[in-house]
């Protein structure tokens, strides 16, 4: 059992509106876990962008990558780094 866990954190969000049916977005998170009970603490960070763009007011499609990292004191191999790419194509009526 991991007892107490105190998570604090900031995060930023930005959307801007492009050419007709273009919008961007960019992202960022910075934040701490606090693991009481087990002398841990794991500073975490993470940025994203996102390109939508609306083809017509039925479909939309999707482009988005996000790369986070968690840093560990507590066991190095708990650390890591990821990055994230999604594409996608969203159907609205």
């Amino acid at each position: 059992m991991l007892g107490k866990i105190s998570f604090s954190s900031i995060a930023v969000c930005a959307v801007c509106k492009g050419a007709p049916g273009l919008m961007i977005s960019a992202s960022g998170m910075i934040g701490r876990n606090d693991f009481k009970q087990i002398d841990r603490v794991d500073d975490v960070w993470s940025v994203g962008a996102e390109v939508e763009w609306t083809i017509n007011r039925n479909l939309v499609l999707m482009l988005a990558y996000s790369h986070s990292v968690r840093k560990a004191d507590f066991r190095r191999f708990l650390s890591y780094s990821g990055n994230v790419v999604m594409f996608g194509l969203e159907a609205r009526y």
